[in-house]
C-alpha cells in the first residue's frame, strides 16, 4: 500500500504530534517488539507474547492477533461508543478509523 494513503490522513488529524508520531512507529513496524530486538541483537530468551504466552510477539500480533490485546479494543470501542471491525493488517484499520468519522468521535472524548 503506498505510505501517502495513510500518510496524509494521519498528518491531518487532530491528534498530538506525539500521537502521530507513535501511530507512524506502528504502522511501520518501529516498535520495541520481541521479534523486532531479537532481530537487532537484543538477547531475549523467548519471542512470546508477554501477554497470552501463544504467539510470537510482533507489532501485528500485539495490536490485532492477541486474544488479550482484541479484548481490550474491545472494551475501548464500548467505552468510546463505536462497533468497529477489526482486520488482520493495521493500515486496513486505521483507514477504517478515518474513513468511518471515528476519529472526530473520539476527540469528543
Amino acid at each position: 500500500m503506498n505510505s501517502d494513503n495513510w500518510c496524509k490522513p494521519l498528518r491531518e488529524s487532530k491528534v498530538l504530534r506525539t500521537t502521530q508520531y507513535g501511530i507512524w512507529r506502528v504502522l511501520r513496524d518501529k516498535i520495541p517488539t520481541k521479534t523486532n530486538l531479537i532481530y537487532k541483537g537484543v538477547d531475549s530468551p523467548n519471542s512470546l507474547c508477554e501477554l497470552c504466552q501463544e504467539e510470537q510477539e510482533t507489532t501485528t500480533h500485539m495490536f490485532i492477533g492477541c486474544k488479550v490485546s482484541h479484548s481490550i479494543w474491545v472494551m475501548c470501542d464500548n467505552w468510546v461508543g463505536v462497533q468497529s471491525l477489526h482486520h488482520e493488517h493495521l493500515i486496513q484499520n486505521f483507514h477504517q478509523f478515518h474513513l468511518t468519522d471515528m476519529s472526530e468521535k473520539q476527540n469528543g472524548v
